[in-house]
């Protein structure tokens, strides 16, 4: 969330993430998450991956945004890191985009890509099990979120 303000607070996202997605995993379903492992519990059960794999790729986000009339422009990366150097080193409002550090490289470009395979296919079985599904992040899901920034 905190990602997605600091792109709401500078009206644009890098081209170069536009094939990447977010996860929204609303904190009253991890409790619930929780409680449901603690009540389903076995010594087979070892580690869970709690987070919600309903995500919202970034096109559908933006589309979302725009439609809740917040202008957000998908711009060239050497405009992003223009803007976003120019900010993290010159602006008093640094704490608002200061999230982005450290997802960016040397050359400061958002580094989201990773060799790391991150699933949680087991835990998604478990909860299954036990009674519990994610929820799909919808478009009233998200004007909600917004609504609280």
């Amino acid at each position: 969330l905190n990602r997605i303000k600091a792109f709401l607070y500078l009206k644009m996202v890098p081209k170069s993430i536009m094939n990447g997605h977010t996860e929204f995993s609303p904190v009253d379903k991890i409790a619930e998450a929780i409680v449901k492992s603690v009540e389903y519990y076995t010594p087979r059960t070892t580690v869970l991956h709690l987070y919600n794999s309903n995500h919202i790729y970034l096109p559908e986000l933006i589309k979302y945004l725009r439609e809740f009339g917040i202008n957000i422009e998908i711009v060239d990366d050497e405009i992003f890191k223009t803007k976003l150097k120019n900010l993290l080193f010159n602006s008093p409002n640094f704490d608002k985009i200061s999230v982005l550090l450290n997802d960016l490289d040397k050359d400061y470009n958002l580094q989201y890509e990773t060799n790391l395979k991150i699933t949680n296919d087991y835990s998604l079985k478990f909860l299954d099990k036990a009674d519990f599904e994610w929820p799909k992040v919808t478009k009233e899901y998200l004007k909600k979120i917004l609504e609280n920034l």
